[in-house]
């Protein structure tokens, strides 16, 4: 048997909302009435998936959808440099975040990135991440 399971989006859809509250205080239509008084989308099951059935329909949708994805540009490398906090410990390929911000490598960063993009391919690395715990002094 293959089960296929929703993506949980952090929403609470109707049926879950009727599904935990289920109890017996409200009846059907009181739930639903809750539900969308909390619900400022209206994100309705029925509501919120209608039109998006078929391919072409979905692909329509995210054709509208105001998001660039051309390759990366040098102001938004420089946008996102801006942001880099320093003094922060190097992730598993021992760079520290310093050397991005101030090495003048923005233009081999950005080449090796639209490479990435563009061919949908990443270094295994990037999907690493480094977790230190660091004890509490607590007294």
């Amino acid at each position: 048997m293959i089960c296929y399971m929703k993506q949980d989006d952090g929403k609470l859809s109707l049926d879950e909302f009727q599904a935990f509250f289920s109890d017996g205080t409200l009846n059907e239509e009181e739930l639903e009435k809750l539900f969308h008084s909390i619900d400022s989308d209206n994100t309705s099951d029925e509501g919120y998936t209608q039109g998006m059935n078929n391919a072409e329909d979905r692909t329509t949708f995210l054709q509208n959808l105001p998001i660039d994805d051309g390759p990366f540009t040098a102001s938004e490398l420089a946008r996102t440099k801006s942001t880099v906090r320093e003094g922060k410990s190097a992730g598993p390929d021992g760079i520290p975040p310093e050397v991005l911000k101030y090495c003048d490598l923005d233009d081999l960063i950005l080449d090796f990135c639209n490479l990435a993009l563009l061919h949908n391919m990443q270094p295994d690395i990037w999907s690493l991440s480094n977790i230190i715990p660091v004890p509490s002094t607590l007294t």
